[in-house]
């Protein structure tokens, strides 16, 4: 089984144990998900009902009954069973990204994809070179993904004046 994330619960949504969810896939429909694992520890659960909001999503889970309930899944993630969705079998999603190698275009490592995250514009990629980690912005024309190689190429020059 291969958990992805989708969302972020951001806060409780209402009395009656609802979530307020911030969507990591812009161009999938939210409704297609039944069945998530929610938090750190990843608990089995089922999707009763769905509420667009402004670009995030209101949802009711049968494992949270009470605005008490909710409030223990604050800033925790949403996965998803990757295999049980035929639409993510040739899509590659931001936390595919994390693990990848970074290297400069004459194939010199740079560092490791630490972490992805958006912040509305951009994906910001998280890189860890020699034990110190920079973002960067995930620009297309600054900084490349080779899916047959599964790495980043980015002009070194360039890294050095984007990094932060």
């Amino acid at each position: 089984m291969e958990l992805i994330q989708i969302a972020k619960i951001l806060r409780p949504h209402g009395v009656k144990g609802g979530v307020k969810v911030s969507v990591n896939l812009p161009d999938i429909p939210f409704s297609i998900f039944k069945k998530v694992y929610l938090g750190k520890n990843k608990i089995p659960s089922q999707i009763t009902k769905i509420t667009k909001l402004n670009g995030f999503y209101s949802i009711m889970l049968d494992t949270i009954p009470s605005c008490d309930e909710a409030e223990k899944f604050r800033n925790q993630p949403i996965y998803i069973n990757r295999e049980e969705y035929v639409i993510f079998k040739d899509i590659i999603l931001p936390s595919d990204y994390i693990g990848v190698e970074v290297k400069s275009k004459d194939g010199k490592l740079i560092g490791i994809v630490v972490n992805v995250e958006n912040y509305g514009s951009a994906d910001i990629i998280s890189i860890n070179c020699n034990g110190t980690t920079y973002m960067v912005p995930y620009i297309p024309d600054t900084l490349q993904f080779d899916k047959n190689k599964k790495e980043f190429i980015i002009d070194y020059n360039r890294f050095l004046e984007i990094r932060v």
